[in-house]
């Protein structure tokens, strides 16, 4: 008999029990506490349809799940502590100022397929402005080896592959813009379908 969770059988379609017992489960469950409730389908499956629902892991649990594992234990501690960067602060007063519908989630409050976005549209819209560092995104400047998520077309891709639109705005552009420049941007972003 094959493993259930392996991945490798045809996907099977969600009853509406099934999608309401998840929207209870996913947010306050660890994987592991999750792939016996749902035996008929791949974790990889669940992932994927708590995305469609617009379900989100909490903090806690993310971290709860970081901390099982040695190898995420590091990155964990470096990331639960994390504090926006200059020009997200930034994007943050330009947001405030403007009264734009953005909330800041890059303190991982929020995490689609594995990535953490910035900025998320607070009103329902499926929105996400990302604030890009050359140093850690451009894979021609970047000092480490940029992971494929962690590059503008990918990421813009992942997050589409849910419904989100994304704008990304890289951190040597935005020096050379005005607040009135980002703001304007933003605003024909949000104007998108």
């Amino acid at each position: 008999m094959s493993n259930l969770h392996d991945g490798a059988r045809k996907p099977r379609t969600w009853s509406e029990e099934e999608k309401q017992k998840l929207m209870e489960v996913y947010p306050h469950k660890t994987k592991e506490e999750i792939l016996p409730m749902f035996p008929s389908h791949s974790y990889n499956a669940i992932m994927a349809n708590a995305n469609l629902l617009g379900l989100h892991k909490t903090k806690e649990i993310i971290g709860k799940q970081a901390s099982q594992s040695c190898i995420n234990k590091k990155l964990w501690e470096s990331i639960k502590n994390a504090v926006p960067t200059k020009p997200e602060i930034r994007m943050m007063e330009i947001i405030s100022r403007y009264n734009f519908p953005f909330k800041y989630v890059g303190d991982n409050s929020i995490i689609i397929y594995g990535l953490n976005p910035d900025f998320i549209n607070s009103n329902g819209k499926k929105q996400i402005i990302e604030v890009f560092g050359r140093a850690f995104h451009d894979p021609n400047k970047s000092f480490l080896t940029v992971k494929p998520q962690r590059q503008e077309k990918i990421r813009k891709k992942i997050y589409a592959s849910v419904g989100y639109n994304c704008f990304i705005f890289w951190d040597d552009e935005m020096k050379s813009l005005s607040d009135e420049d980002i703001a304007n941007r933003i605003n024909e972003f949000m104007g998108e379908k």
